[in-house]
């Protein structure tokens, strides 16, 4: 996605509506996920292990509704 995206933004490659609106979505789904997985790396796992369990979940759900 990130070479599509790059193709996109810097127009190296005409991309119709409809592969442009998937590109973007997908990039903004990949956004979260990295967010999401700061924020876990941001967790302290000895004191908040339900927190951490909940942004795993929340991460693993996210990477399979990519496919």
């Amino acid at each position: 996605n990130d070479q599509d995206y790059y193709a996109y933004k810097h127009k190296l490659k005409k991309f119709n509506f409809r592969e442009r609106s998937a590109i973007i979505r997908k990039r903004k789904e990949l956004q979260v996920i990295g967010k999401l997985m700061g924020d876990y790396r941001a967790v302290d796992l000895d004191k908040k292990p339900e927190r951490a369990a909940k942004l795993r979940i929340k991460i693993l759900d996210k990477i399979l509704k990519l496919k």
